[in-house]
């Protein structure tokens, strides 16, 4: 630990020499020479720290002096960061005065650095921050004076570390080594049949008429495994003399004020929490979570204080993480954080908006602010966040548009959703997507009914997005027409990069879908959403994409009736050829959805004389189909004047999961106790409610063998079928098991091991 930090700052001061050097940017007289004693100190430092290291444990003393060590670390570093976000600032102010030519980020940042003599916020704040380097190498000067009482070995050599490193791993077990669950093992012993599970009632299944819950271990056994791989090939004094200390200081933590001056990093998530008094000394704070704190209305003005205050305090933060409903503003006050990187306001409900000041934390490089259903906008001054690489915004539905500087961030590799809205000033283009090539994951554009221009084709999509979300609600000031045709455009324009995985497309305004040529093209394209597209009055052919593995489709209002047009099939003038002896639409899908269909009444498809026109012989003019051979979960929901369901439901012999809630015609039909089309779908596997009830285990046995098993068995027999198929696949046994599992069961006659009398 101590290695890493004083490597990490060694690495820090050998950064701020080369770059005063390179980009001629001067500290004050003296603090050159300040800052390479520094580094050779810290170098002094770092070769004896592997024996200091190693005397902690034993040693009070040696522990309190790499405490200090630590302790000076994070000053120095803050120290350093502090001078680095002063030139940052200074590069972004001349960038703004002089604008450059070159769209890079790193020449529109050094191709405006200001002279010298201006850069580095001024000669105030460099001789401030040249006092505070002297201040603090006077500190390490005496912490390191002190190393020399401990007479510290020198580590010259690798052979330190190379004993240090854990011992290789082997399948044997050593018994000795085992600790733990004596009385358990015991009973275990005395059992014949053994089966372990997660869950009773597979267990009661499997017919065990005795349950073991395994209990907590006790502290000590929880010692001896932790203190086994932390302290691997050390003295068993060297674990006791831990064991030791770790338990003082549990003792002392609990018994000190916890917000002391040293405190770096604190997490408090309680039901009811308040916010730390600012009255604490929290000014040296880097890492601060509040979870859910200061929840009832009572409290807004005291958490409206509070924040101010700990904004003015506590300026070292670089991680913040405040949840409340009860935030509506951050202050101003927010952009003394000069070296937050991580801010998170994520589900802040009660957010309106944030500041323009957080626009001066130029060294964020996360901005979480999900589900923030109030927030109404942005800072304008967001092009200012030059080291920001993910904005996680989803869920901010208020927001109207994106502020026009956003094109500049170009490092941004995270972006839940971008808004169009071309009628507002100063707003970001959708062109301006095509700048985000760094974006990765999942991207929404929102409210494309607004774009105003000639087809989006400039905005080119990321290569390294995996998911799309395209959603066309807006431009309700359009006429109607244009407003199609621009949908249609925009369409074909967003193409979308060759690997995407997921697709959702949205409040879409045509009476049919504008299938872009893209989308069969997308062989990695698996998942599809299709949702609020209220005009239309058929589905689109959603069976061309060979690849897809579930399809959604929600809320479409007008739509009666899904026939061939769904599954891709054309007339004579528009046929899809194929020489395959069988044509298979939606060759991978493995689930349906249909949802809010209020409309829908038929489903059923005319395949006839698929292979050419009406006067080919009856033995070229029919090519067999196969729809959906690998469907195993269909779900209709909220679909009442549905009728039927198609043959190739029907007669499906890979479906597994078959819902029709509130579909009140087709429960009617196919329900159970009375209705009249329950045999055609009696064949689906209802398989987990079945399984695990033994009343209906005997109905849905193979008649052929229903007469041969005993109920003995055959509840074991289900107990590895509910195993077979849990939802989790990492959950489920590989075949060797699952044979292993059922070769008991299995007459010695068939090749099992079972006798029967």
């Amino acid at each position: 630990m101590a290695d890493a930090i004083v490597s990490a700052v060694l690495q820090q001061l050998l950064t701020i020499v080369d770059r005063e050097a390179e980009q001629e940017v001067r500290l004050v007289v003296g603090v050159k020479k300040e800052v390479e004693k520094m580094r050779t100190t810290f170098q002094t430092i770092q070769a004896v720290l592997v024996d200091a290291e190693k005397r902690q444990f034993k040693e009070e003393a040696v522990r309190v002096w790499l405490g200090k060590l630590k302790h000076i670390y994070y000053d120095i570093d803050d120290v350093l960061d502090e001078w680095n976000t002063a030139i940052l600032k200074s590069q972004i102010e001349g960038r703004h005065q002089t604008p450059s030519t070159d769209s890079s980020p790193l020449s529109q940042v050094y191709s405006c650095i200001p002279s010298p003599c201006s850069c580095f916020g001024g000669l105030a704040l460099r001789r401030d921050i040249g006092v505070k380097i002297r201040e603090l190498n006077e500190r390490l000067q005496a912490i390191s004076k002190e190393k020399d009482d401990f007479a510290f070995l020198v580590n010259t050599s690798d052979n330190d570390l190379e004993s240090e490193r854990p011992p290789k791993t082997t399948h044997f077990v050593d018994v000795s080594e085992i600790r733990g669950r004596d009385q358990d093992r015991d009973t275990v012993i005395s059992i014949k049949i053994l089966v372990t599970t997660r869950k009773a009632d597979v267990a009661t299944i499997m017919g065990c008429t005795q349950l073991l819950h395994l209990e907590k271990l006790s502290p000590d056994e929880c010692w001896f495994l932790f203190s086994g791989i932390a302290f691997s090939g050390r003295a068993e004094s060297d674990r006791d003399e831990c064991r030791v200390m770790l338990a003082s200081n549990a003792m002392e933590e609990s018994t000190t004020d916890f917000y002391d001056e040293n405190v770096r990093h604190l997490t408090s998530m309680r039901d009811r929490l308040e916010i730390p008094d600012p009255t604490y000394n929290l000014k040296k704070l880097r890492t601060l979570f509040l979870d859910e704190f200061l929840s009832f209305p009572g409290d807004k003005e005291i958490l409206d204080v509070c924040l101010l205050k700990l904004f003015d305090q506590s300026t070292c933060l670089r991680v913040l993480y405040l949840r409340s409903k009860l935030i509506e503003k951050v202050p101003q006050e927010i952009g003394k954080l000069i070296h937050l990187r991580y801010l998170s306001l994520d589900e802040c409900t009660g957010l309106r908006e944030l500041p323009e000041a957080l626009c001066d934390l130029c060294n964020l490089q996360t901005l979480n602010i999900k589900m923030c259903f109030g927030l109404e906008s942005l800072p304008r001054g967001m092009e200012k966040l030059i080291n920001l690489r993910h904005l996680g915004n989803g869920g901010t539905c208020g927001i109207r548009f994106m502020p026009e500087g956003m094109g500049r961030l170009t490092s941004l590799q995270t972006l839940d959703e971008f808004v169009v809205n071309e009628s507002e000033t100063d707003s970001c283009r959708l062109e301006d997507l095509g700048k985000f090539i760094h974006l990765r994951g999942h991207l929404t554009i929102r409210r494309l009914g607004n774009y105003a221009g000639e087809g989006g084709s400039e905005a080119r999509l990321s290569t390294k997005l995996r998911s799309l979300g395209l959603d066309f609600n807006g431009g309700y000031d359009k006429e109607a027409q244009k407003a199609i045709e621009d949908e249609a455009s925009l369409m074909q324009a967003l193409e979308p990069p060759q690997h995407l995985r997921s697709l959702q497309i949205e409040y879409c305004k045509g009476i049919v879908f504008p299938f872009p040529n893209w989308m069969t093209l997308l062989t990695s394209l698996k998942s599809v959403t299709l949702i609020h597209c209220w005009n239309w009055e058929s589905l689109p052919p959603m069976g061309k994409l060979r690849f897809l593995e579930s399809l959604s489709i929600w809320d479409m209002r007008k739509v009666k009736k899904v026939g061939e047009e769904f599954l891709g099939v054309e007339t004579k003038d528009g046929q899809t050829s194929t020489n395959n002896n069988i044509v298979a639409y939606f060759p991978n899908l493995k689930k349906l959805e249909f949802k809010g269909m209020h409309e829908w009444e038929e489903w059923e498809y005319e395949l006839r004389n698929r292979g050419g026109d009406e006067s080919c012989s009856s033995s070229s003019s029919t090519i067999p189909t196969i729809i959906m051979p690998k469907l195993q979960c269909l779900d209709i929901e909220g679909c009442p004047k549905l009728k039927k369901l198609p043959r190739h439901i029907l007669q499906s012999r890979a479906l597994q999961q078959l819902k029709i809630p509130y579909c009140d015609i087709l429960y009617k039909r196919y329900d159970k106790e009375a209705g009249d089309d329950w045999p055609s779908i009696s064949h689906i596997p209802q398989a987990m409610p079945q399984l695990t009830d033994r009343s209906k285990l005997p109905s849905i046995v193979d008649p052929v063998i229903r007469d041969t098993m005993d109920l003995k068995h055959l509840y074991q027999v289900a107990a590895v079928a509910v195993l077979c198929i849990q939802p989790e696949p990492s959950y489920r046994p590989l075949i060797t098991d699952v044979l292993h599992s059922l070769i008991p069961l299995v007459p010695t006659e068939l090749g099992g091991s079972l006798r029967v009398a």
